[in-house]
């Protein structure tokens, strides 16, 4: 997922802080969460690991830019469940 947002981000020229950029640690806060979106039922933030060995897992928690003209910046996000993210 964070390999998706910097490709994203690094595609659409927005700069990257790598110092303040969307990280495991801080999704791994997350998890086990409700979502606040109001466009679900709460659903809590899951994720399940699909490949150990490359480091892949699945989930359903999005980082929401809330400036859009910004990179995945941890002051920039917040989380919301994959239904919530893609209704705003």
């Amino acid at each position: 997922k964070i390999k998706e947002y910097s490709f994203q981000d690094t595609t659409n020229n927005r700069e990257i802080d790598i110092n303040n950029y969307v990280n495991r640690e801080c999704f791994k806060q997350y998890y086990s969460k409700p979502c606040t979106g109001g466009n679900c039922n709460g659903d809590t933030f899951t994720f399940e690991v699909i490949d150990r060995l490359r480091g892949r897992c699945k989930g359903n928690l999005a980082a929401d830019r809330i400036d859009n003209s910004l990179s995945h910046n941890i002051d920039d996000i917040q989380p919301l469940c994959i239904t919530c993210n893609c209704e705003i």
